[in-house]
């Protein structure tokens, strides 16, 4: 087995069993007399729980994971454009396909038997995140073989994070970062331009969710006007309504003592004498 099938199976595996199978394709090209392979393997790091989620949401998930790539490819011609308008338009389809993609690297893992935890799916999304912003996190989550989850900052910065595990066994900055680092200028614009063009989408969101507050705000306040307008009305055309029935309720009684009287004064006439 090459360097390359190799690896392809060790990531494929959960962390736990990635160790010992790593030790034997090692010890494998060792009695072949292949010392690069055995070298190559045996250099082979060990992904981290949110690492191996992603590289099994790639091989299981394949139709999917080309949906972030697609989108991916999208956002970017937006923000060299800076075309807000468009980055406002794929901002849902984005929040919910890194959403979606993320609960599927889940249920694979729940497949494969090992349950990952809130702190790995948000360490995956993350990771998903990181694919939408820049290219060398997408070409390191399609091959299937990372080590260690991704995140990105801006300004070419993508960094290898292993959130669940002490400060000290958490891995340095990759090659993908010294890459960064390495950057011609007109690149490192390009990605200025794109952190600038994110910094708009989030400025024109809040603005647009401004106007939309403000909007309905006021058409609750003319409602509000409109009704207290109404019940002053009604309480005016109420007003005669009720002196009209205190006055009828006036006669009543008075002709009801009236009728009292009468009854009274012909009992008195009717008595036998």
């Amino acid at each position: 087995m090459d360097v390359d099938a190799a690896a392809d199976v060790l990531y494929s595996l959960p962390p736990e069993q990635f160790t010992a199978r790593r030790n034997e394709l090692a010890a494998e090209a060792r009695e072949r007399g292949d010392a690069a392979a055995r070298a190559a393997i045996s250099g082979l790091r060990r992904p981290t729980a949110a690492a191996w989620a992603v590289n099994i949401l790639v091989r299981r998930h394949a139709a999917r994971v080309q949906e972030l790539f697609d989108l991916a490819s999208e956002l970017r011609s937006a923000q060299r454009a800076l075309d807000g308008q468009r980055l406002r338009e794929l901002s849902p389809r984005r929040r919910a396909l890194v959403t979606a993609l993320a609960e599927s690297a889940r249920a694979a893992a729940d497949e494969a038997g090992r349950h990952i935890g809130d702190d790995v799916l948000r360490a995956v999304q993350a990771t998903l995140d990181a694919v939408l912003s820049d290219e060398r996190a997408e070409a390191a989550v399609r091959a299937g073989r990372l080590t260690a989850s991704l995140s990105y900052s801006g300004l070419g910065e993508v960094e290898v994070t292993d959130p669940i595990g002490p400060p000290a066994a958490r891995p340095r900055l990759s090659v993908v970062r010294a890459q960064a680092d390495a950057l011609p200028a007109s690149r490192r614009v390009d990605d200025a331009h794109r952190l600038m063009a994110d910094r708009q989408q989030e400025v024109e969101t809040a603005r647009a969710a401004l106007v939309d507050v403000t909007a309905r705000r006021d058409a609750l306040r003319a409602q509000a006007d409109s009704l207290r307008s109404r019940l002053n009305e009604v309480e005016a055309d109420l007003r005669p309504t009720d002196a009209e029935m205190r006055s009828a309720q006036r006669r009543l009684e008075v002709a009801r003592r009236a009728a009292d009287q009468a009854v009274e004064r012909m009992a008195r006439m009717t008595r036998p004498t």
